[in-house]
């Protein structure tokens, strides 16, 4: 008897980035193996099986399961709907790398420091064995295509138990603007089933806002929700605006003590006169009342406070915001002049949130070209 289970499945965003990351973190990676006993249900099946394209080929004895699936368009507005089988997918095994012998207080280094050792590393006969060890752990990893039918359905037969990312994105432009459509979900698959049916995975669409190009419109309401904020306001025309989107559940690191809301209210304190500097903070909590108490009780004072009710709102879709902290520089033209991308990746390895802000103000920092932007999301 065929034994089914709901996968569970989580989102993961995953990043492309160079070798030496191989060093810090977890990756998915990707595998052929040799069609088994599924071949009669494959003959079965309506939707053509997707085939293993990577990996180590199993053991004859190695438990195989099938995998079932479908995407669902059905939230996403018209105009975003898209053929699924312009996404290219795979289903890729995650694999967990050894750590790297990194120096005493590793996490406590700076960033050069860190680059430093990592480029020494490369070159010592240590780290080239390190460095080939991790990615034929990648490459003997199991990895799928997804082959979908017109409905979005897909199966994919002959997979080993473990952990697996489910990754696929296509890029289109929609009226001026271009949006990512992803998939993605990470899938637990055990050993003691025959066969796998996924909950219906949703495609999530994201506009890709680099700078330069218009804001789109904000419409939130103030905290008693009476009235309408937007980059319109008295205290926002004509200045440069830090749109803050924000969220009261995580906006502490405990661990390390930070509080990006206080560094939000020095950074607007130490520009608001000396760069034209406005603030929009944009709740993005269901319980307006916790938010708003926890606004007084901190003395968030500068800027304007909106409020979305929740993640299911047209500015956060507008914008793309998909966690919190998460932050946009407008001009005062009104166009994008640091995208969420570059916050993300400038707070990184500048001093202060202050100094991100006003390098790209003062144009000591020059915007990443969109090309780059679009080619480092992926």
């Amino acid at each position: 008897m065929i034994i089914s289970s709901i996968a569970k499945i989580s989102q993961c965003c995953p990043k492309v980035a160079a070798w030496s990351l191989l060093l810090c973190v977890t990756l998915c990676s990707t595998a052929i193996m040799t069609p088994t006993a599924a071949l009669a249900q494959a003959k079965k099946d309506k939707v053509a099986g997707s085939k293993q394209i990577r990996g180590k080929k199993p053991s004859k004895r190695e438990k195989l399961i099938t995998v079932r699936g479908q995407v669902d368009q059905s939230k996403n507005a018209g105009k975003f709907k898209i053929n699924i089988k312009e996404i290219d997918t795979t289903l890729n095994q995650q694999v967990q790398l050894p750590r790297a012998p990194f120096p005493p207080k590793w996490d406590r280094a700076s960033n050069a420091a860190k680059a430093k050792w990592i480029k020494q590393f490369e070159e010592t006969a240590t780290g080239k064995r390190f460095i080939a060890r991790n990615q034929k752990i990648l490459a003997d990893a199991p990895a799928f295509n997804l082959r979908y039918s017109p409905e979005g359905e897909f199966v994919v037969y002959d997979v080993p138990p473990g952990v697996y990312g489910l990754q696929g994105r296509v890029d289109k432009e929609i009226d001026g603007v271009l949006h990512a459509f992803e998939v993605f979900a990470k899938i637990t698959i055990s050993a003691d089933v025959d066969e796998v049916t996924l909950d219906p995975l949703p495609v999530l669409v994201t506009p890709l806002l680099n700078s330069g190009t218009p804001a789109p419109d904000v419409n939130v309401v103030t905290y008693d929700g009476k009235a309408k904020l937007n980059l319109d306001h008295p205290k926002l025309k004509g200045k440069y605006v830090f749109l803050n989107f924000w969220s009261v559940k995580d906006y502490q690191d405990k661990q390390k003590g930070i509080d990006h809301q206080q560094n939000v209210q020095k950074m607007v304190a130490d520009l608001k006169d000396k760069r034209n500097l406005g603030l929009l903070s944009i709740c993005m909590d269901k319980d307006r009342d916790a938010a708003v108490k926890h606004i007084m009780n901190n003395k968030y004072k500068l800027g304007l406070h909106g409020f979305t009710n929740g993640r299911e709102h047209e500015t956060i879709d507008r914008y793309g915001v998909r966690s919190t902290p998460s932050g946009f520089l407008i001009d005062p033209d009104r166009n994008i002049a640091m995208s969420q991308y570059e916050f993300y990746n400038l707070t990184k390895v500048k001093d202060s949130l202050t100094t991100v802000i006003e390098d790209r103000i003062t144009g000591k920092d020059k915007p990443t070209p969109a090309s780059e932007a679009k080619k480092d999301e992926r």
